[in-house]
């Protein structure tokens, strides 16, 4: 987690050079974030799983408003290396949330 978090920062640094007046990009990447967020979160393991109903409901009410959160902040944040760190963290973040990458083994 930690080394994948020290690219992906990196990566930001980088792209936000390619990415100024460019925006859109990076709304885009949240609404990814948002639709995959929407669809599959929360996931469960099988060393924690999940059993209330209640509980899911919860932690994807939650999961979905810190993607509109991180909408807002994108809105009105003017430093694009911050912006697009954001989005990017996001957008690896919810690629985790597929099932490929959750398959209980």
């Amino acid at each position: 987690g930690a080394i994948t978090y020290g690219i992906v920062g990196v990566l930001a640094k980088y792209l936000s050079v390619y990415l100024e007046g460019y925006k859109f990009i990076l709304f885009i990447c949240l609404l990814v974030s948002l639709i995959v967020v929407s669809l599959y979160a929360p996931v469960d393991c099988k060393a924690k799983p999940i059993r209330s109903a209640d509980l899911r409901r919860k932690l994807k009410v939650g999961s979905v408003f810190c993607v509109v959160m991180m909408l807002v902040i994108v809105s009105f944040v003017h430093s694009i290396s911050v912006t697009t760190a954001i989005a990017l963290g996001a957008l690896y973040q919810s690629i985790t949330l597929l099932p490929v990458f959750n398959q209980r083994r």
